[in-house]
């Protein structure tokens, strides 16, 4: 993936708010835009890496709250799931989520 990560890593653990576009609806199979409560513990941001010889990741689901020093406000609208195209295959981990479901239940 063409991304890198942002500190500060430590944010905390609770629950954070999502914000699920058009694309990420589609992608995920799921009707709303939008999951509250949802429990987050640590973890850096992701941000674009900007090599040239790969392509950019496109964000499905983004932070709508925030978790840790609410000064800092920096979870507030960065991306919370991602893919991205390599050839003709798309990796992303919302193909790997849609599998695990289908294999667990």
């Amino acid at each position: 993936m063409n991304a890198d990560t942002r500190e500060p890593y430590h944010r905390g653990n609770g629950c954070v708010d999502l914000a699920i576009n058009a694309t990420g609806r589609a992608a995920l199979g799921v009707g709303f835009a939008a999951i509250k409560n949802v429990t987050y513990a640590d973890g850096p941001m992701l941000v674009p890496a900007n090599i040239s010889r790969i392509p950019d990741y496109e964000v499905l689901v983004r932070f709508a709250s925030i978790q840790g020093d609410p000064e800092l406000h920096t979870m507030m609208g960065e991306p919370a799931l991602a893919r991205t195209m390599h050839g003709e295959d798309a990796a992303s981990a919302a193909a790997a989520a849609a599998a695990a479901r289908a294999d667990c239940c």
